[in-house]
C-alpha cells in the first residue's frame, strides 16, 4: 500500500527521454501520456519523499 501522486502537464511528454532522466536521477516514476505518477509507500521517508519530487520539479521544468 501507498500514496499515489500525478502530475499532469499541458501536453503529452516522451516517455522514453523522461524516463531516462528520472532513472539518472535514482527515481523510479511513470510517466504516461500527459502525467507523471509517483506511487511511493507510507513508510517513505521525508528525504526520499524530497527527492522524488525534486527529481520530478528538474525533469518536469527542463524537459517538457
Amino acid at each position: 500500500l501507498g500514496a499515489v501522486g500525478i502530475v499532469e502537464l499541458k501536453n503529452q511528454v516522451n516517455m522514453e527521454q523522461v524516463q531516462q532522466k528520472f532513472v539518472r536521477l535514482g527515481v523510479w516514476v511513470r510517466p504516461f501520456r500527459n502525467l507523471v505518477y509517483i506511487m511511493p509507500p507510507y513508510i517513505i521517508t521525508p528525504a526520499e519523499l524530497t527527492k522524488v519530487t525534486d527529481s520530478i520539479i528538474e525533469v518536469v521544468t527542463t524537459s517538457c
